[in-house]
């Protein structure tokens, strides 16, 4: 969940069904993470995708002033040289009361600057912080010591300078790299690594919307409760525009398995002592709720996902994150894209209850992504997952 600026989740929810509330939005331009300037937006479409490397990205449109000619300096504020953007969803409630909720934290891809004949128009691009991070590809072998992963995240992300301040918010972590260290070879990207590192240890990384760095342990949609239920049945409906009953096979499985690196004492008979040897070490987690469809002894079958890496060193470690990929698809066979009228303090692995007999639906499911538009007649689409008992 994104709280809004208010705090106030209530008003949020108690409005969901509402379709004649006043909606507008703002955007601060940022340069090295301090906000320089602010516009009204015209028109702004983000997007969330939790599973999506880049998680957020982001279409914003605003005309910074009625001229009659270009202004240079809009071309300058708005340059994709590292400025960034921070989009606004504004809400203005019944009682007149005003609200509104971040809706990210946007490296700025790109921008046109267009003279129209009677005004300028700007159209920015962007896409969250880790956007430069998956373009900075190491250019020379990094060896990363044995430590905790938490600090090989933070040193492998700081040896570069991105333009913004990069701040952490790491959930504390005993877990280790190997013995030996890790090897960070050219080419690989800084996020790929970073996102290699945390699924290592059953954590995922990514920019959260205010553009902090977060890697924690991957959720137990389970545990939480539904923050709002999209229904059919309720007196004066719930929001809900549309729905699509969505059932698929593609990249779903029912077991996940890790190859790692060990090591194990071997007696050398020429000396006598006990050297290393590399051995492979294996992990696996496999769909063993007879309630999901990709129950592993169910009709879904044993579809396998084999992942090999360098992180993972003994079998209890491999078993982390094969259980930790495992727990990141689990469901994902039956989902739905859900049409509702905007509610944009949804955040990824919030669960929401929908129901609608019409399509066979009444359960909670897990938000995976959404779409959301800034505009008087504006909805937003949600991605989500069954989540089984």
């Amino acid at each position: 969940m994104i709280l809004p600026q208010s705090g106030n989740l209530t008003e949020w929810i108690n409005n969901l069904n509402n379709p004649a509330l006043s909606i507008s939005g703002h955007v601060n331009v940022m340069r090295n993470g301090v906000v320089i300037d602010d516009f009204p937006i015209e028109t702004c479409r983000v997007t969330l995708d939790r599973t999506a490397a880049v998680r957020r990205t982001c279409t914003v449109t605003v005309a910074p002033e009625m001229v009659g000619t270009v202004d240079m300096s809009w071309q300058a504020l708005f340059a994709a040289d590292g400025n960034e953007i921070r989009p606004w969803y504004q809400v203005t409630f019944p009682d007149g009361t005003v609200d509104e909720v971040i809706l990210g934290t946007f490296t700025i891809v790109e921008s046109q600057t267009t003279f129209t004949g009677t005004d300028v128009v700007v159209k920015v691009s962007g896409s969250d912080r880790s956007y430069l991070l998956s373009k900075a590809e190491q250019l020379s072998p990094l060896t990363l010591p044995s430590s905790t992963v938490a600090v090989a995240i933070e040193t492998l992300v700081s040896q570069f300078s991105y333009g913004f301040p990069v701040s952490f918010i790491i959930t504390p972590t005993t877990a280790l790299l190997p013995s030996t260290g890790a090897i960070v070879k050219p080419g690989k990207t800084v996020w790929s690594q970073v996102q290699d590192l945390a699924a290592s240890i059953s954590y995922e990384a990514f920019f959260d919307p205010y553009g902090n760095l977060v890697a924690q342990p991957i959720p137990n949609p389970s545990a939480g409760s539904q923050l709002v239920t999209v229904d059919t049945t309720s007196s004066g409906g719930s929001g809900l525009v549309s729905a699509t009953a969505v059932s698929t096979r593609k990249k779903v499985y029912s077991i996940f398995g890790v190859v790692g690196n060990g090591t194990e004492a071997v007696l050398d008979t020429t000396t006598g002592l006990y050297v290393n040897k590399k051995v492979a070490v294996y992990g696996e987690a496999m769909d063993t709720n007879p309630a999901d469809p990709t129950y592993v002894y169910g009709n879904f079958g044993e579809i396998g996902k084999l992942t090999r890496t360098g992180l993972v060193s003994s079998q209890s470690s491999a078993d982390t994150m094969a259980a930790g990929l495992l727990q990141l698809q689990q469901g994902a066979m039956t989902g739905l894209n859900v049409e509702i009228l905007p509610f944009p303090v949804l955040d990824a692995w919030d669960v929401v209850g929908v129901n609608i007999p019409m399509l066979g639906v009444n359960g909670s499911y897990v938000v995976d992504g959404w779409d959301v538009q800034i505009h008087f007649t504006g909805t937003q689409t949600l991605t989500v997952r069954e989540l089984y008992p």
